[in-house]
């Protein structure tokens, strides 16, 4: 129970931060796994 609530935050933390904040890394891998889906 206790890592489950760890992960719950560590989920939410993260959504959060690429709503207000997207690095150049976070881009390039979006666009990479877009490109593989699309093959």
């Amino acid at each position: 129970p206790d890592c489950l609530d760890d992960l719950s935050y560590a989920i939410m933390y993260e959504t959060t931060k690429l709503a207000y904040q997207v690095s150049e890394d976070d881009v390039t891998r979006a666009r990479n796994q877009v490109g593989f889906y699309l093959m």
